[in-house]
């Protein structure tokens, strides 16, 4: 990332975001074994680590002089109001019964993470 900076990881952890969303909610909908399922998880896992470092460095390195510390503390009370938010629309989802609510509840994230990979790899290049 010093070399290149944040673009590409969080556009590569976007993309291990959503397959892994996609591996997850393709799981859920076919009653696919753990090996699957650990597939799903790896590549979530992976882009997590990609994503969150990465966004960190570059809210810090754009806010203005003296308030890195305000930046840093609005981005943790954004990713956890959305992680607040998307805990109870994929619980709203899996309300739907089994294999399509536990699966669109999956692919849900993977949606959002498509989009804004695509929306940050966009504005990035600007």
């Amino acid at each position: 990332m010093a070399r290149r900076g944040p673009r590409a990881p969080i556009t590569a952890g976007a993309a291990l975001l959503t397959a892994g969303g996609a591996v997850l909610g393709w799981a859920a909908w076919a009653g696919a074994g753990y090996g699957v399922l650990a597939l799903g998880l790896l590549l979530t896992g992976f882009g997590v680590s990609f994503v969150l470092p990465a966004l960190a460095a570059a809210v810090i390195g754009a806010a203005p002089e003296g308030t890195a510390g305000s930046a840093g503390g609005v981005l943790n009370a954004a990713r956890q109001t959305g992680a607040t938010l998307g805990v109870a629309a994929m619980g709203a989802l899996t309300g739907l019964g089994a294999p399509a609510g536990p699966a669109a509840a999956l692919l849900l994230p993977a949606v959002l993470c498509a989009a804004a990979g695509g929306w940050f790899a966009r504005v990035s290049s600007r």
